[in-house]
């Protein structure tokens, strides 16, 4: 009887642990994402601020 409580224990923090595993390693891979996307935003408007420079070089 104590083994089968002991083992039931031993189970349930081990899958409470894994949970919270899980949780760490998708908000990681989520703020990542949400880096990359701002990295590729920066990136455009770069890219846009180049073409209007261009664009007054040429107006002129």
């Amino acid at each position: 009887m104590l083994a089968a409580l002991s083992d039931m224990a031993l189970g349930w923090a081990s899958r409470a642990r894994s949970v919270r595993q899980d949780i760490v390693q998708e908000s990681t891979s989520e703020a990542m994402r949400r880096a990359d996307v701002e990295y590729i935003k920066r990136g455009v408007d770069d890219f846009r601020v180049d073409v209007r420079m261009q664009g007054q070089k040429v107006t002129a």
